[in-house]
Order: C-alpha cells, then sequence, then structure tokens
C-alpha cells in the first residue's frame, strides 16, 4: 500500500481540499449611491443592471456541497447593490453549506468585511456598493481591541447608558455556542452574534467593542454614538487602566478623531488588558470610558423649501430603520459633522418615483449652501438646521491610495471629474491615477476629460525610487556596488566579485577580519525577505518566526540593521573549510578560540551545548588547526580531509534540550504539544496533559543529518495530527487533506532515545521514547509500529 493509500484508508479522508491563495486586489468602497434606477426620466436614462456582489474569504472558505470555494457572488433577500447585516449572516457555517457564512479552520478571529484585501475600509452593512463589488473578510488571531463595553463608569459615579451602536459585537471567538445555535469548535465564522446566554456573559452588545487586523482602523459607522440627539452633550472617550471603579492611573484622553487611527501604539503596558477566561485569548485590548462634552445639534430636514420630500439612503445609528424621517445628530462644539457623524447617514435623495437623484447641496436658514464634501471641514457652533437645496444624478469617483480612499467626488451624468492633489510618498514618484485594480507602472492613466456614467475607482499609481544598499568588495581599491531596492522587493544579492588567489566567502554585514569570519554576521539570512520603504527612506524587512505549535509563523517589520554589506575571503581552495567552520563557530574575531564561559554572542552560542562536549570540540578543533598548519598548501584531498575531520569534530556536539513535548489526550486522539499557551487551550476544553512525552529542541544543531526537524500535519477532515520528518511524506498528505502546522521542534544533535511511532486504522498516531510502551502496544495492543522516527531525550539535558 502507498503513503498516499494507506493514509486515505486509515482516516476516511477521500477529498483534497486546498485552500487557494487569498487576492491580493485593492478595491475601495464607493460612498453612498442611492438607490438603483429602474425608470428615470428621459434625461436622466440609466440601463438596468444585474446586482452581483462578491465575498472573498481572504483565506478561509464558504461551505459547499462538493467544494470549498474562497471567493462566491452574494445571496440576498432582497437583488440590489447593498448587503444587509442580515444578508451577511445568511447562512449556516455548521452545515453542508455556508451561504454568506465564510469559515477559517486556524482559530483566526473574524474582524469584519472590507472593501480591500488588506486595508481598505470597513463595509457598513447596508451601504450602497458599486456592481460587481468585491468585499473581503479580515481576520487575525492577535487583533486590538477597542472595548467601549466594559464598566461604562464614570468617576463621578454617573452610569452613562445613552450609547447607540447596533453593530458592536465580539464576534467569532473559538469554542463558544452563540444564542443561534452555531457552535464554532476549532472554527470561527464571519457571522456577528447579537446576544449571548447566561455562559457567555462576557459578551455587551452595546455600545460594543471593535476588533481590528494589523493596518486596520475603526471607521465612523462602528463607534458608539449618543442616542439623544438635542441633550446638549456628546461623549469624548479616555483610555483606562482601571476597571469596576480601581481608579490605579491617570486617564488616557482620545478625542473622537483619533478613535479612527491606530492611537494606540504609544500606550503604556498597564493600559493593555488580557482576561484569562475571556474567550478572545491572545488579543490586545484596551478600555474605554466615556467623559462629557459640550455639544451642538445638527439637523438634517425630509424636505426642501418647496416641500418636496426626500429620504436618506441607509440607516442612521440614532434612528434605527427609519430613513424618512428628519435626522438629528450631536456634534462636538468645534469640530465639523463628519468627525462623528458617517456620510452615509445624512446621505439622500430626491423621492420621485423610483428616481434617485442624489443631494448634491443643502443650506442652511441663513441661505448658505454646502456641498456634503463640506462637512469634513465646516465647524460646528450653533445648533444648526440643513434642508436640501439641489439634486443631481450623480455617481461616485473614489480615489484610493494604499487601500484608503484619499478623495471622493460626487460628478453628475456626462461630468468630468477633478484631478486631486497629488499624492506624497517618501521614496516614490507619483504618476496619477488608473482604473486598474491593481496599479502598475504600466497601468493606463485616466484620462481626467473622460465623462462619467457610472461609479468608479481611481487608484494611486507610483513608480519607486528606491533605496540603495552598499556592496563592499572588501580588497585593495575594489569599487563598492550599489543595489537600489524598491518597496515591495525582495532583497537579493548583486553578481559574486572575484579576487584573485581568492575564493568568495559571502557578504557579511560587519567587515571581516582577515579570513575569521563569525556566521553571526553572515547576511544569508535576508536574501530572499520582502522589503519595504518607510519614512526616511530606510527599508525595513518581513521577519518571519518558524511555526512552533498551531500557532503558525509570526511575521513583523523590522529595519534592515545594514546599508552595507562587506565581502569575505578565504584563500583559494579553502572556502569549503570556511563554510564548515561558519557552522558552529569556535573562533573569536581575533583568532583566538571561544572559551565556554565567555560574555559575548559567542560564549551565548557555546552555551547551547554541554559543556562537557564543548569542550572536547574545541580540542578537536585545536587538532584541526594544527592539521590545516601542517599541510601548508593544501592539496585538494587535504582539504577533504580537513573537512571530514571538522565535520566529525561538529558532529560529536551535544545540544541543551529547551523544549518540552507534552503529550495530550482525549478519548482515543493524541496531541503533541511544543506550546504551552495552546497546551492551556486544549486543557481548558477536555484534553488530559499526560505530562512530558520527550525532550527536544528548538533549532537545529551544527550537523543538519544529526538534527531533522520535525513537522506535525493536521488532518482537515477529522481532526487528527500526525508528527513526521519525512519531507516527502508531508508533501503526500499536503496533497490529501491534511494542513502542515510548519517545524514543532528539532530533533537535538547528540540525543540517543529513538522516538517510535505506530498507529492503526481509525485512530490517532502515537509516539514514545518508552520502549516498553512501544513493545507492548505492537505486540499485543494491535497497533502497526513505524519503528524510529526521529531520536530524542527522555530526561532534560542541561
Amino acid at each position: 500500500m502507498s503513503l498516499e493509500e494507506r493514509f486515505l484508508t486509515m482516516t476516511g479522508n477521500n477529498k483534497v481540499w486546498r485552500a487557494p491563495l487569498a487576492g491580493l486586489a485593492s478595491l475601495a468602497m464607493l460612498a453612498t449611491m442611492g438607490l438603483a434606477a429602474s425608470t428615470a426620466n428621459a434625461d436622466d436614462a440609466v440601463s438596468p443592471e444585474t446586482p452581483t456582489i462578491n465575498l472573498n474569504a481572504n483565506g478561509g472558505h464558504f461551505k459547499r456541497v462538493n467544494s470549498s470555494p474562497e471567493q462566491v457572488v452574494a445571496s440576498q433577500n432582497k437583488s440590489d447593490y447593498a448587503l444587509t447585516l442580515d444578508e451577511l449572516q445568511k447562512g449556516n457555517a455548521s452545515g453542508v453549506d455556508s451561504g454568506n457564512v465564510a469559515v477559517r479552520t486556524d482559530g483566526a478571529l473574524f474582524t469584519g468585511w472590507y472593501t480591500a484585501a488588506q486595508g481598505g475600509e470597513a463595509y457598513k452593512p447596508g451601504t450602497q456598493l458599486a456592481p460587481d463589488t468585491t468585499l473581503y473578510a479580515h481576520w487575525s488571531k492577535s487583533p486590538v481591541v477597542l472595548d467601549f463595553s466594559s464598566y461604562v463608569y464614570s468617576k463621578g459615579g454617573t452610569w452613562y447608558s445613552d450609547f447607540y451602536n447596533p453593530y458592536g459585537y465580539e464576534p467569532t471567538v473559538p469554542y463558544s455556542t452563540w444564542s443561534n445555535g452555531v457552535t464554532t469548535g476549532a472554527h470561527t465564522f464571519t457571522t456577528y452574534p447579537t446576544a449571548s446566554n447566561s455562559d457567555n456573559n462576557w459578551f455587551k452588545a452595546q455600545p460594543g467593542i471593535i476588533l481590528l487586523a494589523e493596518g486596520d482602523h475603526a471607521a465612523t459607522w462602528q463607534l458608539p454614538y449618543d442616542k439623544s440627539a438635542n441633550d446638549g452633550h456628546v461623549d469624548d472617550w479616555n483610555v483606562v487602566s482601571h476597571v469596576a471603579g480601581d481608579f490605579t492611573e491617570k486617564d488616557v484622553p482620545v478625542d473622537y478623531a483619533s478613535l479612527k487611527t491606530d492611537f494606540w501604539t504609544g500606550l503604556a503596558n498597564s493600559y493593555w488588558k488580557q482576561n484569562d477566561k475571556d474567550p478572545l485569548w491572545g488579543t490586545q485590548r484596551v478600555y474605554l470610558h466615556p467623559s462629557p462634552a459640550s455639544a451642538k445639534k445638527v439637523t438634517f430636514l425630509n424636505k426642501d423649501k418647496d416641500g418636496n420630500n426626500y429620504a436618506f439612503t441607509n440607516t442612521a445609528r440614532s434612528y434605527d430603520d427609519n430613513t424618512t424621517a428628519s435626522r438629528a445628530f450631536n456634534v462636538k462644539d468645534g469640530e465639523a459633522v463628519n468627525v462623528r457623524v458617517d456620510t452615509s447617514e445624512y446621505a439622500a435623495y430626491e423621492v420621485k418615483g423610483t428616481n434617485s437623484r442624489k443631494v448634491t447641496k443643502w443650506s442652511d436658514v441663513e441661505g448658505a449652501t454646502y456641498a456634503p464634501a463640506d462637512f469634513n471641514t465646516k465647524t460646528v457652533d450653533r445648533d444648526w438646521t440643513l434642508r436640501p437645496s439641489e439634486s443631481k444624478l450623480t455617481y461616485t469617483v473614489n480615489f484610493v491610495n494604499g487601500g484608503q480612499t484619499v478623495d471622493s467626488q460626487e460628478v453628475v451624468l456626462d461630468g468630468t471629474a477633478t484631478r486631486p492633489a497629488d499624492p506624497v510618498r517618501a521614496g516614490y514618484k507619483f504618476l496619477g491615477w488608473t482604473a486598474d485594480t491593481t496599479p502598475t507602472t504600466n497601468s493606463k492613466l485616466f484620462d481626467f476629460s473622460t465623462k462619467i456614467d457610472k461609479p468608479t475607482t481611481l487608484y494611486a499609481v507610483w513608480q519607486a525610487a528606491g533605496v540603495a544598499v552598499n556592496f563592499d568588495p572588501n580588497w585593495g581599491t575594489a569599487k563598492v556596488e550599489s543595489v537600489t531596492f524598491a518597496d515591495g522587493d525582495q532583497f537579493a544579492y548583486p553578481a559574486a566579485p572575484t579576487r584573485d588567489g581568492y575564493e568568495f566567502a559571502g557578504w557579511f554585514t560587519e567587515k571581516p577580519a582577515s579570513t575569521v569570519f563569525d556566521k553571526a554576521f553572515k547576511a544569508d539570512k535576508y536574501v530572499g525577505v520582502k522589503l519595504r520603504i518607510v519614512t526616511g527612506n530606510k527599508l525595513q524587512y518581513l521577519a518571519t518566526t518558524p511555526s512552533l505549535g498551531s500557532n503558525g509563523a509570526q511575521s513583523q517589520w523590522l529595519n534592515l540593521p545594514f546599508d552595507t554589506l562587506y565581502a569575505g575571503w578565504a584563500p583559494a581552495k579553502e572556502a569549503t573549510l570556511v563554510e564548515q567552520e561558519l557552522n558552529a563557530p569556535a573562533f573569536n574575531r581575533d583568532g583566538s578560540l571561544v572559551k565556554y564561559d565567555q560574555k559575548d554572542k559567542k560564549g551565548d552560542y557555546a552555551r547551547k551545548f554541554t559543556e562537557s562536549s564543548w569542550a572536547n570540540y574545541i580540542k578537536q578543533v585545536e587538532d584541526y588547526q594544527q592539521a590545516k598548519h601542517d599541510a601548508g598548501s593544501l592539496t585538494k584531498d587535504e582539504i577533504a580531509k580537513l573537512y571530514a575531520q571538522l565535520q566529525d569534530a561538529q558532529g560529536e556536539l551535544v545540544q541543551k534540550t529547551n523544549v518540552e513535548v507534552v503529550r495530550l489526550r482525549k478519548g482515543a486522539k493524541f496531541l503533541y504539544s511544543s506550546d504551552a499557551k495552546e497546551q492551556s487551550y486544549w486543557k481548558n476544553n477536555g484534553w488530559t496533559d499526560e505530562g512530558v512525552a520527550f525532550y527536544a529542541v528548538s533549532e537545529q544543531g551544527p550537523v543538519a543529518s544529526k538534527s531533522v526537524p520535525v513537522y506535525r500535519l493536521r488532518n482537515l477532515t477529522n481532526g487528527d495530527h500526525l508528527l513526521s520528518t519525512d519531507t516527502n511524506e508531508v508533501s503526500v498528505l499536503e496533497a490529501n487533506g491534511w494542513a502542515s502546522e510548519g517545524v514543532l521542534f528539532y530533533a537535538p544533535q547528540g540525543a540517543a532515545d529513538s522516538v517510535k511511532r505506530f498507529w492503526k486504522a481509525g485512530s490517532e498516531h502515537l509516539y514514545t521514547a518508552d520502549l516498553n510502551e512501544y513493545k507492548y502496544q505492537t505486540t499485543k495492543g494491535g497497533w502497526t509500529g513505524d519503528d524510529t522516527v526521529f531520536v530524542a531525550s527522555k530526561t532534560n539535558v542541561k
């Protein structure tokens, strides 16, 4: 039986599921359009279109009877260009067809539907969209949580309950059961629960919380808003380091506009909260409390001066579903209307049959007129009443830069858009605007004499100027070479330099001393990493920490730690020896040998091994040095002999173990984990900790064949887990319904205890370093043995 057939038989998994890569096209949400016209005046004729809105799971998938698509056409109760909250949640995530509800299986939390795969704007349910718009689910394993719901209490002793936000939510928490009966288990869904039961008393519906993935910001419509429109006050917010009246540190005020930025980046640790009982484990949470501020009342009437009726295109937070009555909002003294009021909440259209002529101007009792864009800057210093004064058939033209809408214009039918001020971006030249959703320097630039006859989104086109990295040949008068990298490039070396009588030993972040090379300074680890240009024309690289357990690889942007690299050189024929010496560096920069108690990075490296094995290694390195010296001018055979001598010496190093591999059990299922947080999660969900099965290491030893990586895989059908050191086995399983969770640990170099694997149909694989357990299970327990799969240590090697 082949390896593939064996696992298909064992698991009953006869289907292949591979999630396609999420698209990265950046689409921006169009502002409110009004109602779609099915009939119109003769001079305003528009062609009817069949509404189509796409939903992209963006790393998750939708469940269908015979497939798991990443993108679907949204199902609607009413065919139009908007998706209501009910429609977004239309489907059964626990059934064979999840409808509009996307599913994610890695524990990432759903943070909202957005207009772009990365960045973009949070979509407000019910907002009109352009035809064929795609909305993308955003997810995060460690979102920032803005919590407006916990202990809304002032120091003066007054409770505040007059906030309104029907979209406040605590979405898609793993292993909880919603009141609608959807049990998440190991899955998370794109649903917004609206109620809680006694087991979910952490959930507060109003004013709610906001979850934000990296790079996202809160939208105006997501923020809490005062219910009363004429009580003469609004509420600003303070970040607090206390709960339930325990005031230990000074509150940090945050104005309303800042709530829509990443204001949290400068907060001290004491303002971040983590409740171990909170299902949102792993999140970063800040609590915000209200503080009163004086306000004025801004009213948008539903009739013009001639008594013609107008309606609003969307639900307002303080007016529920009523779109035909006048609307009033609290606006803080000295602020612009749009700081606290989402533009969609006062966008209106003239009611004439099914025509959709948008209100393009408002006027006040003094006769002054204002376009909707004026409310971005017009500050309010009095109670203010506005009525519609102009309506036209218009289309929205949005200008998108970096996933964010930077300008929005209402253009009348067959009118032209106005080119906005050119944006500025460090290290780039702005080329213009394009209708291409994935703009490149080859994109066709938009002609601003083009007549607008449909909703249009234009994207900024940039040409990267780039940032240079110098490559110093590091000998004689050889010239330094500069390589320029643009935003999004991958780091790469230029062609290797040459030098008579020497072989190139690589590029180093510090200038090598003679032919003594320090592996810690070799720059190979940066080759292939993604780069970006930040303010000040500095390069950053995307650093990825290898996966250790089910948490997945962790990535973060770090400053590239050099602007110049230096060539290292070895006398001809000796380059292979230099490379091997770098595998376990035993030399200091001055040529002396590394001592075990040395207080620097070299000493830290030595102490990753047992003291006795390091002492033995240094002794053998001295023998190697002497043999190398005695040989003089090295022949090919002498180099090969010295290479083998050094490799044998490195192979005798014994790594200290720093990873406890714990075995967890629930019924007939077993899980091997090296992550304490993961272990705590499963133990809180009914799994039993059977203790440390064996000890391993978190990084590979100097001789790769003696310290192999151990991968963990998960069956997407039944949740079974498997450990493997065989990359071919990993590839076969990945092609047959298993997902690789990356390297769980490395077999310790120098370990002598065999870890054996045994299995039987319908059950998990078991692994043990206990020979008696293995013999019993494979002779009397009905299990089939795979013999030794890797070595580890029964005891913690120190």
